[in-house]
């Protein structure tokens, strides 16, 4: 790639000192590029989890107030309608944090013009469950597919990877992920996580 293209130059450019120079930050700068790619490749390299029992509330809050001031500037209402005592799920807040900040940065980048941000937890016998909807365009049926996919991006910013690490970090959970998307009524993610049943739990690993 880039750096066979630099050894091709270094042979045309005369061999000055300065020119040599110049070269060699070229190589160095293409060698960081090429790092951070590969960094970015083996972004599915597992973190361990810090896990602790609480609920999707405590995690989903922080990230709210995180984003209220964005929230706000983007004139989106919210539509919030939250479990009271939701059971406990087994998390690393930190990495659901990430997830969270990253479905609702989306959410908001599709209503350019405003709307509706709607976020529910609501939960069943097995799992607690959060749905993170927006009131955009939605997304076109040929792109669904592709989303997850890590590199896959529509948008002219960003790198393609928040919704691939998203789905990593929820599968590491033992959850789920899922979109659902109508191109009239916007697009919402479904996250599905495991409750923390400690009398069940305790033999699992």
């Amino acid at each position: 790639g880039s750096a066979n293209a630099i050894h091709v130059l270094s042979r045309e450019i005369e061999n000055t000192d300065e020119n040599r120079q110049i070269y060699d930050e070229i190589q160095n700068q293409a060698q960081r590029v090429s790092r951070a790619i590969n960094n970015l490749l083996h972004y599915t390299r597992p973190t361990p989890l810090d896990l602790v029992p609480c609920e999707l509330n405590f995690p989903l809050n922080s990230v709210m107030v995180l984003l209220d001031g964005r929230i706000r500037d983007s004139r989106i209402k919210l539509n919030i309608q939250l479990e009271e005592f939701p059971p406990n799920v087994l998390i690393d807040v930190q990495q659901i944090q990430q997830v969270l900040v990253n479905l609702i940065l989306n959410a908001i980048q599709a209503m350019p013009d405003g709307g509706i941000l709607s976020i529910d937890v609501t939960s069943n016998a097995r799992d607690v469950e959060l749905l993170i909807k927006d009131s955009g365009k939605g997304i076109p049926d040929d792109i669904l597919p592709n989303i997850f996919k890590p590199f896959y991006t529509t948008k002219h910013k960003g790198t393609g990877l928040g919704l691939a690490i998203s789905r990593k970090i929820t599968e590491e959970h033992s959850g789920t992920i899922g979109v659902e998307s109508g191109l009239s009524n916007g697009a919402g993610f479904r996250i599905r996580l495991p409750i923390h049943n400690p009398e069940y739990n305790q033999h699992a690993v």
